[in-house]
């Protein structure tokens, strides 16, 4: 897992470092979803390709994510 420290600005933005930007291919206008669980907020590249959901909760159960915690954000995601 690799941390970064990074500075909220004044309207909510925040820098994603160089290093991880070119390591997930994210360029100016590339697509992120955004999830909150508890005190976890996740970035996900959005991408053309379907979703594996299998593959994701493996990776978002390492940093501590029920599956659980996934079904409420989709149920919550199926209400807007």
């Amino acid at each position: 897992m690799t941390e970064e420290v990074v500075k909220l600005g004044e309207r909510g933005q925040i820098t994603i470092p160089m290093r991880i930007r070119k390591k997930k291919s994210l360029r100016a206008k590339s697509l992120l979803r955004v999830y909150e669980v508890d005190d976890l907020i996740v970035l996900k590249k959005i991408s053309e390709k379907p979703l594996n959901l299998e593959l994701t909760l493996k990776k978002l159960q390492k940093l501590g994510m029920t599956e659980k915690d996934w079904k409420e954000i989709e149920k919550s995601r199926e209400v807007r």
